[in-house]
């Protein structure tokens, strides 16, 4: 004889889901610390495609990366817990760049941006993304070349706030990318050529 429903027996089909309890949300601590990593062009190496955020430890050409050229502490991603919000990107060439190699790298180069897929969330002319070293784009002396750093705020960078002017938040895990492309290919006379990109934003790590 089967027991009475009225003793609390749950049959067949009948039990309940079981919940677990949600997870805290972490308490952020903003930093206003901008992300940035440093493309290298080996001179009188012809070079079409260039990544930036995706190798904190070493270049293409296998030599090591320190702090002059990226704060990245993960590869392709933030370092868990950190996140950050994105306003915009900016990118210059190193202090010091011949004005050939500026002409050439600019005149004929292309940015793509990436979040977690292969199709680019932006692609922009070189020639039209903002260089962020002055209000003009770059300044040249005798010497020809780049001295100056703009005026006292870097405040020169393509927005990547939504169409709500809200920043693009990234997760912890979230993939990004920088890619360089010379579809005629860009070859660095003389010396080694240096192409730092930066993240403005606020970067928020785990209290």
């Amino acid at each position: 004889m089967y027991p009475s429903r009225s003793l609390g027996v749950i049959e067949r089909g009948e039990s309940p889901l079981v919940t677990g309890t949600p997870q805290q949300t972490a308490r952020l601590r903003p930093l206003r610390n901008p992300l940035y990593d440093t493309i290298k062009y080996v001179a009188a190496a012809a070079t079409r495609q260039g990544e930036a955020f995706v190798n904190r430890r070493n270049f293409a050409d296998a030599t090591a990366k320190d702090e002059r050229y990226t704060n990245m502490i993960a590869d392709g991603q933030l370092g868990v817990p950190l996140e950050f919000d994105l306003l915009g990107i900016t990118g210059g060439l190193q202090f010091g760049t011949s004005l050939a190699n500026i002409n050439a790298f600019y005149n004929g180069g292309v940015l793509k941006w990436y979040f977690h897929q292969n199709v680019p969330w932006l692609q922009i002319a070189l020639t039209l993304f903002p260089s962020g070293i002055a209000p003009t784009g770059f300044t040249t002396e005798a010497t020809s070349t780049i001295f100056a750093n703009g005026t006292q705020q870097l405040n020169n960078f393509f927005n990547m706030c939504d169409h709500n002017r809200m920043a693009r938040h990234i997760l912890p895990q979230e993939s990004f990318r920088a890619e360089i492309v010379h579809p005629a290919a860009f070859t660095a006379a003389a010396n080694d050529v240096y192409y730092v990109i930066q993240m403005l934003g606020i970067l928020y790590a785990a209290l």
